[in-house]
């Protein structure tokens, strides 16, 4: 489960894991080929977690680095592959902890025609004016927008970099 964050296709991210049975998950992904389906937890604060405290869409990431630090929590890198429909979604068993699920795996396919590439345009246009609103922007965040081509890739890296509540990203994805 992902708490208050939002994983999208394409787009890496770092997290730091905190609850045994996060790290008990990823150590098992770790081990058996690295990839996991990452879900948002509709409410951050439900500690009680059910099969519906959970998005019906998620994220299928493959895990690029995992590394247990001093305090006992569990740092790692992954990196969206794909998007998922959630078919079944297990609580975990007490001897693991870990939630099981079954996912069939959506691939958006962006069209790259005369209208897509205009409101391609447009969209670059508006994120850069927006970002260079901000105080403290990335120049990097800048040269990562120029360089990317892929119109469905564009759309990701923007909904996980927008500042706005947690419900919308999952809307997005």
């Amino acid at each position: 489960p992902l708490r208050g964050t939002v994983a999208f296709p394409h787009v890496p991210m770092t997290l730091e894991l905190e609850r045994k049975t996060s790290v008990a998950a990823f150590e098992e992904a770790y081990k058996n080929g690295g990839y996991i389906l990452l879900l948002a937890q509709l409410n951050p604060l439900d500690l009680n977690l059910k099969p519906e405290s959970f998005a019906s869409v998620g994220t299928v990431c493959i895990i690029r680095q995992f590394l247990k630090l001093p305090n006992g929590n569990v740092r790692i890198v992954v990196r969206g592959e794909a998007r998922a429909d959630v078919i079944s979604l297990k609580a975990p068993h007490q001897k693991d902890g870990v939630w099981h699920s079954k996912c069939v795996m959506v691939h958006i396919f962006a069209e790259n025609n005369t209208r897509a590439c205009a409101l391609r345009e447009e969209t670059l246009d508006a994120v850069m004016d927006y970002v260079t609103l901000l105080p403290n922007y990335s120049r990097e965040l800048i040269t990562e927008l120029d360089n990317i081509n892929d119109n469905g890739y564009l759309a990701d890296f923007i909904a996980s970099n927008m500042f706005t509540d947690l419900s919308v990203k999952n809307k997005v994805l």
